[in-house]
């Protein structure tokens, strides 16, 4: 039997977790209060503040978590499971052919980043950064922050948000992942978030099995989600997508590729992505290994609204033939009609450097519709 007189009346100084039945009492955040319910007693955060109440975060407040790295780490703190800790840095990193040489703000030599150092460290080893705790994701929904990964020891590099189930047991999930050597140079990414209750976002950085692995990150924001364009893909990091569909059993396909190098009319030509313009850089490429008769694969959009957003499609390529078949072929899919929108035969002119050409058409469709570019080859 539940007993007010033995256990005391409960206050925000001695509020317990879940009921006072043996329960250790607990102070309750000063933006909040302990609410009493029959036999349990919770602390609850005021309204416009969000958290459990023993910790509480007023949801208009902005800035939370976001580093841009100038003087110090802001609310980021090393983690403790990692081997070693991120370092802050300007100008180059202590190791040639890795690493950055400038901040990403403005490519900023006498501005900080930070990053993990690879030189005297072992393979597998780990640095890591995690966040403060953040509100729910309708007032974090999304974090945005640049990362730099050059050098031919390059591992990994893994974004992790961390929250707690009903019981206090922390939940991890991986968010995002990106690997292997990305160039001399900065890249943005963002990440939406999805998370009912207070969380943490954790990076961990692996080292390579070479010195040549130095990973760098820079401008951590949180803000309110903004949604990518459906359709819209550089194939940098993925397919976006967009699905590769081989004609019947046919096993000529776009491949998602870099640094390819191909035969045209006799000549070794290496393909350099449109994106990036470096061997780095990734592209979708449909490319036969020798003589091939007329045949044709297609790249297939996900399904897109009839709206202003999506009223012309636009791409760049490249269509090298040495005879007269060949082409690309663009086509409309809406209500089970099939139309095709542009057509495209004539070569590329110049086979060297980033000869990429543009080609775009007005869309006019007033309900869902794909689109599909259909690569065709043959002698």
């Amino acid at each position: 039997k539940y007993d007010l007189d033995l256990l005391g009346v409960p206050s925000k100084e001695n509020c317990s977790v879940r009921d006072t039945l043996g329960r250790p009492w607990q102070v309750c955040d000063s933006a909040a209060t302990c609410k009493f319910d029959n036999a349990y007693s919770t602390c609850t955060c005021a309204p416009g503040y969000y958290g459990d109440g023993h910790f509480c975060i007023d949801g208009n407040v902005t800035g939370v978590g976001d580093c841009y790295f100038d003087s110090d780490f802001c609310q980021w703190t090393h983690s403790t499971d990692a081997t070693y800790q991120f370092e802050m840095k300007k100008g180059n990193t202590h190791s040639e052919l890795t690493g950055p040489r400038t901040s990403n703000w403005f490519n900023n030599a006498s501005s900080h980043y930070i990053y993990f150092e690879a030189s005297g460290r072992q393979e597998n080893t780990t640095a890591s950064i995690t966040s403060p705790r953040l509100p729910p994701s309708e007032h974090y929904c999304q974090i945005r922050f640049h990362y730099h990964m050059h050098g031919n020891g390059i591992d990994s590099l893994h974004v992790y948000i961390e929250t707690e189930d009903e019981e206090g047991v922390p939940v991890v999930e991986k968010l995002w992942s990106r690997s292997k050597d990305r160039g001399s140079q900065w890249f943005p990414a963002q990440i939406n978030i999805n998370s009912s209750t207070l969380y943490r976002i954790k990076f961990v950085a692996v080292r390579g099995p070479t010195w040549q692995s130095d990973i760098a990150l820079d401008d951590i924001s949180f803000g309110e989600c903004t949604q990518s364009h459906i359709g819209h893909c550089d194939f940098e990091e993925s397919t976006c997508g967009w699905k590769a569909v081989s004609k019947n059993s046919s096993a000529l396909s776009f491949k998602r590729t870099h640094n390819a190098r191909l035969n045209v009319d006799g000549k070794d030509t290496k393909i350099k992505d449109h994106t990036r313009n470096n061997a780095y850089g990734y592209f979708m490429l449909l490319a036969s290994t020798g003589p091939t008769p007329v045949d044709s694969a297609l790249l297939r959009s996900t399904t897109m609204t009839a709206d202003a957003e999506h009223c012309q499609v636009g791409f760049y390529y490249r269509l090298h033939k040495s005879g007269q078949s060949g082409g690309i072929n663009v086509r409309g899919i809406s209500n089970n009609v099939t139309r095709v929108v542009k057509r495209i035969v004539d070569s590329t002119p110049n086979l060297e450097g980033n000869s990429w050409m543009y080609a775009s058409v007005n869309l006019n469709y007033s309900s869902p519709f794909t689109i599909e570019i259909v690569g065709m080859l043959g002698d």
